[in-house]
Order: C-alpha cells, then structure tokens, then sequence
C-alpha cells in the first residue's frame, strides 16, 4: 500500500494536469479490471482440471509476463530548458 500514492503522483506527472483525475481513475479501474479477469481466469482453469495445483502455474506465468511487459518500458526522456543568465554579475 505505501507504494500506491507515489503510483498515482506518477500518473498525475505524466499527463496534462488537465487529465490528471482520468489518468488515476483509468489507473484504477485497470487495476480492479485485472483483478476480476484473475479470479475468473483462476476459477475457470480449477473447472476444467478439479485442482487447484494448475492455477499456480497460471499465477507463474501471469507474474512472468508481468515482469516482461515491466521490463520492455522506456521512460520518455526528461528535456530540461538550459537557462542562460542574463546579468554577469561577478
């Protein structure tokens, strides 16, 4: 949970202060969203096999493809203006 307030400054620093409030909404409803398809998902592989041991592998390699799409992120590089001053006070 301490994580989750600087996730949302982050959101709110990628965009437009104007789509700061859609940028966290959007965030979260992608969150719940995966956390609903995870419990549907998990149920329905538990129907097809009786067991609960295959939706450990499920979990495996959901949080593998997690790792993967986290690792293909570039972060957008950060231009900073040079300033130059204007008096040449000594």
């Amino acid at each position: 949970m301490a994580g989750y307030p600087l996730l949302i400054a982050a959101a709110e620093d990628t965009v437009h202060a104007s789509q700061a409030a859609k940028a966290v909404a959007m965030l979260m409803m992608m969150g719940n969203l995966g956390g609903v398809m995870m419990v549907l998902l998990m149920q329905s592989v538990k129907g097809l096999t009786g067991s609960w041991m295959p939706t450990g592998w499920v979990l495996i390699i959901a949080v593998a493809l997690a790792t993967f799409l986290v690792l293909k992120i570039k972060d957008k590089p950060v231009i900073k203006p040079t300033v130059k001053p204007t008096s040449k006070v000594v």
